[in-house]
């Protein structure tokens, strides 16, 4: 594995890149590539399991091809890595930090017995936030909508926020 990384543009339009910029790109990293002549490391390489954990450790690999280069899986790598002293890779800390607060979620979620289809689910947290026993924050979590838009959300499906009452025709 070798690599060579350069800033380019600012967002909205790093994305995009014109040709000529690009090939120049391509260019000089095959001069820096040639230049540094990298050794070709294998598994067989005393420096291997240091490579890819440097490559992991700079977002350059995934926790999955990580882990499976090394023969091991992602807990066992990030340990690896903290013995090292390198910064655990950002995707896998985010990947992490996702799950932490979907596990918290279901947890806060499971006395409540949500039906299992969306439709339905959906439904009777509205209906529990309409009459009080959901705050608006949990709603809001619980239907990963903006608490703003719960109002007009209920509405739609004919159930009445807090403090309104639906008028039928």
């Amino acid at each position: 594995m070798w690599w060579y990384v350069e800033d380019w543009g600012e967002w909205p339009d790093a994305g995009y890149m014109p040709e000529d910029v690009a090939l120049e790109m391509i260019d000089k990293a095959v001069v820096l590539y040639r230049e540094q002549q990298p050794q070709d490391i294998g598994p067989d390489n005393p420096e291997w399991t240091d490579h890819v954990l440097r490559a992991w450790s700079d977002d350059r690999l995934g926790t999955q091809p990580a882990a499976f280069l090394l023969g091991i899986d992602g807990g066992e790598l990030e340990k690896r890595a903290i013995e090292r002293d390198l910064p655990l890779n950002s995707y896998h800390e985010l990947a992490k930090a996702s799950e932490a607060y979907g596990r918290a979620l279901a947890a806060e979620m499971a006395p409540f017995n949500f039906p299992d289809k969306y439709a339905q689910k959906e439904r009777e947290i509205l209906r529990l936030w309409g009459m009080g026993t959901l705050s608006t924050d949990q709603a809001s979590r619980f239907l990963y909508i903006r608490p703003e838009d719960m109002p007009a959300r209920a509405r739609f499906l004919g159930i009445p926020a807090p403090n309104e009452q639906i008028v039928k025709d």
